[in-house]
């Protein structure tokens, strides 16, 4: 019910990651113990997003299709991919969700 307050703590978001896609968090746990150079694998700052049979590459950050993912901000990287994925992907259904629940709870009875 965290997301519902509006008071998630981002410091699960990686844990709670690998609840909704296991194959992603697996992939970004590689990516974090890589030994190896980082810019080997050819990663930028951005998300592909296959939607309604179309394809579009979706920035983390301002200009992140330009940043490579590199062994020093590998762990920013991590933190905003899995930030999109637990948090802002859903934000907006999120939204409508609560609105729509406070019209039929009352807000209070869910705060412990």
């Amino acid at each position: 019910l965290s997301f519902l307050r509006g008071d998630y703590n981002f410091l699960h978001m990686l844990p709670d990651l690998s609840t909704i896609d296991s194959q992603l968090y697996n992939n970004l746990m590689f990516l974090k113990t890589y030994d190896g150079d980082a810019t080997d694998l050819c990663l930028t700052f951005t998300i592909t997003s296959n939607e309604f049979g179309g394809t579009r590459e979706i920035p983390l950050m301002s200009g992140g299709a330009e940043i490579e993912v590199n062994n020093a901000n590998k762990q920013r990287y991590i933190h905003m991919v899995s930030k999109y994925y637990v948090h802002d992907r859903v934000k907006v259904q999120s939204e409508a969700f609560t609105r729509g629940l406070w019209e039929v709870i009352d807000p209070t009875w869910l705060r412990l």
